[in-house]
């Protein structure tokens, strides 16, 4: 059964943009997956959303998993 995962954004930029560097992924599980290198978000039309999640191999196992949208707390990324 695959995992449900939650991408986190990171604080955001003196620019108000959000940056990648920070960005988490949590697992369904209550785990972070560590060793992410990229993410890569895609829609394309009458199909869900997917994500492909590039991480540096250490000792985890694979998982699959499906993607929840986190909405953005302007006040936590702001502060």
């Amino acid at each position: 059964m695959p995992y449900v995962v939650s991408i986190i954004p990171s604080k955001k930029s003196p620019d108000g943009l959000p940056l990648g560097r920070g960005t988490k992924v949590l697992l369904s599980n209550g785990e972070y997956l560590e060793g992410i290198n990229s993410i890569q978000i895609d829609i394309k039309p009458n199909d869900c959303w997917k994500a492909f999640i590039e991480v540096i191999p250490s000792k985890q196992d694979e998982v699959e998993a499906l993607l929840q949208l986190v909405p953005q707390d302007t006040k936590e990324n702001n502060g």
